[in-house]
């Protein structure tokens, strides 16, 4: 075999090793992602009395989690979709309750905030990843976020300029949270968009209870 034969070779498997990387790179690896996908079964086999349905696996490539690897989940029964995954204590955890109480709160929230913010471009509810396992809550009896003193974040994005009225609104969305979505604790951000996508002003208000 003469030496350019062998150079066409070596190149012709170095941009093989190459685009192995790449790709696992992008789109994880076939065998973590079969691993991951098989533990989530038996850990929804001992966990959940509900119909629970894995019907994605997720790779993080981007860093976003703790995590590399989950399994994306759903319950059949109130259609909440979850994620499966390794916790920051090498357990086999879940975001159901998480999932849950965030959507349960939005639907709250969302109809009075909507008629009380003008320009309003989103409502972001977001609590702790695993909450559930820092509260010890059976998700097959999750109860309510009104039952817990979890603290989310409540995220308003307005497609506007900042103004001198927005720390009356805030307080006034602090009252929504308190009053009529029953919240103990929660952090308030006002945030502000321009077509959707956030403008970084110097007066951004939050507040704490």
């Amino acid at each position: 075999m003469s030496k350019k034969n062998i150079w066409v070779i070596v190149g012709i498997l170095l941009l093989g090793v190459f685009l192995g990387y790449v790709y696992l790179e992008f789109f994880g690896s076939p065998f973590e992602k079969k691993k991951i996908k098989k533990e989530a079964q038996s850990y929804i086999d001992k966990t959940f009395k509900d119909d629970i349905d894995i019907y994605d696996i997720l790779f993080d490539n981007m860093g976003n989690f703790n995590f590399d690897y989950a399994a994306k989940a759903e319950n059949k029964k109130d259609h909440t979709k979850f994620l499966i995954y390794y916790n920051d204590e090498k357990k086999m955890g879940d975001s159901y309750i998480s999932e849950k109480w965030e959507r349960d709160l939005f639907l709250q929230i969302q109809p009075v905030i909507e008629n009380k913010v003008k320009h309003l471009d989103g409502i972001s509810v977001v609590y702790d990843m695993d909450i559930g396992n820092q509260y010890n809550i059976d998700p097959n009896n999750p109860g309510s976020y009104e039952d817990y003193d979890a603290s989310p974040t409540v995220q308003i994005s307005i497609s506007r300029e900042p103004n001198e009225n927005d720390q009356s609104l805030l307080k006034e969305i602090k009252t929504t949270l308190q009053d009529i979505a029953k919240l103990k604790h929660g952090d308030i951000w006002i945030k502000y968009t321009e077509d959707g996508v956030p403008i970084d002003f110097d007066t951004e208000w939050k507040l704490s209870f």
